[in-house]
């Protein structure tokens, strides 16, 4: 009877179904796993138990700083679930994980590498060090993962200098979301990035020419050697075509150029002082045929304390 016992018990040991029984009861009851039984489940053939395994991880940072080359190797699991979960894992541990979030930057898992791009944007100017791979990452083929980047770079502040030639790139791109947080993050890197605004604000695509004058009033009063160019910005002839239902014809509204002069109407506002030379423009463009410049125009006076 003993030896048939044993000999059970050995059966029940290699079963991955007793270990999933086994498992998921102990994880239902809240119970914590020791760390050699998640140490060996890492290796079960059921994803649900690996899962599981990786749970106990994620709970307990120092083991999991321990055991990193399993969660490593985890993020190469067959199952997504798995290597989501060991992304997470690792992502949540901090600075002394960051070669490894570096490196997941370029996983073939889309999702993986917004973990990576989340995890090291909660770590802002302290990521600096991966500051070449989150530039790589600007031009991934997902956007959430190129946008990512792009917020997390700008996070960093005036300690991303390096990253202004990458993100005026994307911020010349055809992708009009990655455009603007492009811009964005130019004017969170603040003065270091405004030579090259100026440089985009008289680029021959007009697109360009707006998303610089959006970046720089975001800049503020300190920005103030744009004024002039913003003045030609404003100046462009409008192509306001109001809709016509008699044939069909769109609102030129929201076409580039009139989005152009809008931001560049709302950037004057926000330069302040030294941008009062451009009230009398501002004047004209409230009544501009297109509604978006007018109403930009129309805050902008207001701001520079011009007749309205």
């Amino acid at each position: 009877m003993g030896e048939t016992c044993r000999r059970r018990h050995v059966n029940y040991a290699c079963d991955d179904n007793y270990w999933s029984a086994l498992f998921m009861s102990v994880a239902a009851s809240g119970t914590r796993w020791k760390v050699s039984d998640a140490v060996r489940q890492m290796a079960n053939r059921l994803p649900e138990i690996r899962l599981e395994a990786i749970r106990h991880f994620a709970q307990c940072r120092s083991d999991a700083l321990a055991h990193l080359s399993l969660l490593k190797g985890a993020v190469n699991d067959a199952d997504q679930s798995v290597r989501l979960a060991a992304a997470k894992t690792i992502c949540n541990l901090g600075e002394l994980t960051m070669p490894a979030m570096a490196r997941m930057l370029g996983h073939p898992d889309k999702y993986v590498r917004r973990q990576a791009v989340w995890g090291l944007g909660k770590l802002g100017e302290r990521a600096l060090p991966v500051l070449p791979d989150l530039c790589k990452a600007l031009n991934d083929s997902d956007t959430r993962m190129a946008t990512g980047a792009a917020m997390t770079i700008g996070g960093m502040g005036a300690e991303a200098v390096e990253a202004i030639p990458a993100l005026a790139k994307s911020m010349r791109g055809s992708n009009v979301v990655l455009c603007r947080i492009a811009a964005k993050a130019l004017s969170m890197i603040g003065m270091p990035a405004l030579p090259q605004l100026l440089v985009d604000l008289r680029h021959p695509d007009v697109f360009v020419r707006g998303e610089a004058a959006m970046a720089i009033g975001w800049l503020g009063p300190a920005a103030a050697e744009a004024v002039p160019d913003l003045k030609a910005l404003l100046s462009i002839p409008s192509l306001h075509q109001p809709d016509d239902p008699a044939d069909g014809s769109k609102s030129t509204s929201t076409s580039p150029e009139n989005a152009a002069r809008a931001a560049a109407a709302a950037a004057l506002g926000k330069l302040g002082e030294a941008a009062t030379s451009a009230i009398e423009l501002l004047q004209s463009a409230r009544y501009d045929a297109c509604p978006m410049v007018s109403q930009s125009s129309e805050q902008s006076l207001r701001m520079l304390g011009g007749q309205v």
